[in-house]
């Protein structure tokens, strides 16, 4: 996008290779083991979806700060947030249910 415009080719191969390595972290360090943990064919599918969902929600709350996401309470959030990512974990909900 535009910051990707402002940046010179070393920076943004630079910065594409940090994207790379941050991939790679959370894929290890985070969706592998929640995956083992969970046990269910499509873990994979639900880990990578919640971890997308709490990046977006992080994302719009903390960096672009868009209310009323940006002032909400952490109680707030978390019970909006909360049953979304439950419904995800819980391996006797099929999709689509």
């Amino acid at each position: 996008g535009a910051a990707r415009a402002a940046m010179s080719p070393d920076e943004s191969a630079a910065a594409l290779a940090q994207l790379r390595f941050l991939t790679e972290y959370v894929q290890i360090t985070v969706v592998d083991r929640v995956v083992a943990a969970l046990g269910v064919p499509d873990a994979r599918l639900r880990v990578t979806l919640i971890s997308s969902y709490l990046v977006g929600v992080s994302t719009t709350r903390y960096l672009l700060r868009i209310e009323p996401l940006a002032s909400a309470t952490d109680d707030q959030v978390v019970a909006l947030v909360g049953p979304a990512i439950q419904a995800l974990l819980d391996p006797t909900r099929k999709p689509g249910e």
